[in-house]
């Protein structure tokens, strides 16, 4: 059974957080003048170096971690987090509402930070207090407020990507506030986002088309609007859009795909109480926002909390009674399952192919984009695994969690380690303070990504779940997929799962199992483009026709022969009419043999007419226009009851009247779609 292995690490020296010293699931800081001697203290105190772990914190100029620590928990305990972002694998940032920036370097192989920059350059120039959000580019630093203000700080010498974090006074910094359109007179909490490219910002806050505004002799449109769309460019940000949402706003974000286009999501309540969330897409163009998409999901209750997936095809819905919604837009489908507490936060693994589902309370759920949960565990005696993780045990008080956050995909390349596969954190900011990592063992570099990068990908937890027999868990993966936007990962997970199955004895199960797999290309959801038929159809077949071997081989003729018709190809009716004369079914071989000579006959007819008028047109020689024509209406002609497949059923009714079959349906193409 796939199950994920983690521990847990406190960056903290306070004794607020107590762990055993026979627990090795969980870390916390020392101070090195401790004098605990016992064997337990000093034998985890040895599993941990030997590690590279970091047990005591050191003074040692210039880092002096342990004071710049103490500092941090001190900032943590007294201010508000207004950000808290990874800015790679390994660079953690933090802002508090004072101003104060403080980034942390994490060493990705053990979890601990290995160094910590407080930056105060923005303390005492921000306009107010009290910070509503805080977005970073790799230019500009821009902070709303309650009021209808922005503070834009221009870097003119921006830091290098691979760079060590700088202090801001080294960027040659310059700033200017922007008054913004909306409302004046009235304190809102103002959010922003920006797109990939950094040269747009949106800022939105909730409301909608019944909200009363005061009086006033001229109104403009945009004082009414709460969805404001600028151009960034330096110091300057000029007005490019504006929209007023028609129902309540949850949220507004760019689209991590493409730098023009913005998402939102509202959620409508009617007077009977249903409730509908309404997902759009505004591609933004010549100063406006023209409305692409949209889509309408229902829920069962009110919204908690929601959240896109990495490549934006995907919408997690965490509802008020625990309910967990997954709309796929892609291929129009709506899944649902009951989780095992009600969410309060959500957040996507980079790879897309699982996200994490938290409360206040600290307990965590991990679900795959199949809304399968996974289990986990921590790294202790207890080797029981489960559905739920809960910390709180850790606290000598109730902790309340505010955030979480994924790192991305380390890049072992740039590090001198011996080996290339790291793990993957999880970020728990908790009210004040403090920080704590979740490292999951191996989630950096799990194997069976076709990218060979490793990770939480859909290709590499199907091929976790083959490995632990979960077959049907595998299918359900793969059935998330869309062949049009990942069609070499489907095909990588479709080829995995059918060799997997091929290598097992064929039972009804796993003939079904072969089935419903193939049956994500030959029969998907939504119609695919023609581009990717022809991109796929070859491999696809090739598997189709090792199928058709597989039940020949268990001498099910029958559903062979079915399976044949599909793919029309003479050696395939040859391969039935040898084996079923070698087994005495007469009436299968003997159609079998027809539908061959067909083929047969049809193909020398064509390749006939082809050789004798290749010289002349069809237009102008009846004779090739009506061979066209007879060839064409031949491939174009659908199965009707006229078909040696209905003449064999005819037969077999009549040799075996009144007898059931009780077999899974069998896997044929959309339009030859027949039960047995």
């Amino acid at each position: 059974m796939l199950s994920l292995l983690s521990d847990v690490h406190f960056w903290t020296l306070k004794d607020n957080v107590s762990i055993s010293d026979s627990d090795f699931g969980a870390f916390r800081y020392h101070d090195r003048k401790s004098h605990e001697d016992t064997i337990a203290f000093g034998g985890k105190k040895s599993y941990a170096e030997k590690r590279g772990q970091l047990w005591a914190p050191q003074n040692k100029r210039p880092l002096r971690m342990k004071d710049n620590l103490k500092e941090l928990e001190e900032h943590l305990s007294h201010q508000r987090v207004v950000l808290c972002q990874w800015r790679d694998c390994s660079l953690l940032q933090l802002m508090f509402g004072s101003g104060l920036f403080i980034n942390i370097s994490v060493n990705i192989f053990t979890g601990d930070p290995a160094s910590i920059t407080i930056d105060k350059f923005l303390m005492g120039k921000l306009i107010s207090d009290y910070v509503s959000d805080v977005v970073i580019t790799k230019s500009h630093l821009i902070c709303s407020y309650n009021d209808n203000q922005l503070t834009l700080v221009y870097f003119a010498k921006p830091t290098l990507k691979r760079s060590t974090p700088k202090s801001f006074s080294r960027l040659d910094p310059r700033t200017n506030t922007i008054d913004l359109a909306g409302p004046t007179g009235r304190r809102i909490e103002r959010k922003l986002a920006c797109n990939v490219s950094g040269d747009m910002i949106v800022v939105w806050w909730p409301s909608s088309h019944d909200e009363v505004y005061p009086w006033s002799p001229i109104v403009k449109d945009q004082d009414r609007a709460n969805i404001l769309v600028y151009g960034i460019s330096g110091l300057k940000a000029d007005l490019l859009c504006h929209h007023q949402s028609e129902f309540d706003l949850l949220s507004v974000s760019f689209s991590q795909v493409h730098s023009n286009v913005l998402r939102s999501v509202e959620q409508k309540v009617s007077r009977s109480g249903d409730v509908t969330v309404e997902s759009s897409s505004y591609q933004i163009s010549r100063g406006a926002m023209q409305r692409t998409s949209a889509s309408s999901i229902s829920l069962p209750t009110h919204v908690c909390c929601h959240s896109f997936s990495p490549l934006q095809d995907k919408l997690l819905l965490g509802c008020i009674d625990g309910s967990l919604v997954l709309y796929d837009e892609s291929l129009g489908v709506t899944h649902i399952v009951k989780a095992a507490f009600i969410p309060c936060i959500v957040s996507w693994h980079p790879d897309g192919g699982v996200f994490v589902i938290s409360n206040e309370r600290c307990q965590f759920q991990i679900f795959d984009v199949a809304l399968v949960t996974l289990k986990q565990q921590l790294l202790s005696k207890d080797v029981t695994p489960g559905n739920l993780l809960d910390i709180t045990s850790y606290f000598r008080t109730q902790p309340t969690l505010r955030s979480i956050k994924w790192n991305g995909k380390a890049e072992t390349n740039f590090y001198g380690e011996n080996f290339s596969a790291s793990d993957c954190f999880l970020l728990l900011l908790f009210d004040r303070g403090p920080l704590a990592l979740l490292r999951f063992v191996g989630g950096g570099g799990l194997l069976g990504d076709i990218h060979s990068a490793g990770g939480y990908t859909v290709d590499s937890l199907v091929a976790q779940y083959l490995w632990a027999n979960q077959v049907d868990r595998a299918i359900s993966l793969l059935l998330t997929l869309n062949w049009d936007i990942a069609g070499s990962t489907c095909l990588s997970c479709l080829q995995r799962i059918v060799n997997h199955l091929f290598k097992l004895p064929l039972t009804p199960d796993h003939e079904v199992q072969i089935q419903t797999a193939l049956g994500c290309f030959h029969m998907p959801v939504r119609p695919m483009c023609p581009a990717t038929i022809d991109e796929f159809r070859a491999p696809v077949r090739d598997l189709t026709r090792r199928f058709f071997h597989l039940l020949l081989r268990y001498k099910l003729f029958e559903k062979a022969f079915r399976l044949a018709i599909d793919l029309m190809d003479r050696d395939i009716f040859m391969d039935i009419y040898f084996s079923a004369r070698q087994t005495g079914q007469v009436e299968i071989a003997d159609a079998a043999f027809k539908k061959a000579e067909d083929l047969d006959m049809s193909s020398y007819g064509s390749s006939t007419s082809g050789s004798c008028h290749s010289k002349c047109s069809p237009s102008s020689c009846s004779e090739c226009s009506d061979s066209t024509s007879m060839v064409t209406d031949s491939e174009d002609q659908e199965p009707t009851d006229n078909t040696f497949e209905h003449h064999l059923k005819s037969d077999l009714e009549k040799r075996e009247p009144g007898k059931t079959h009780n077999h899974p349906p069998l896997l044929v193409l959309p339009n030859t779609l027949v039960y047995f």
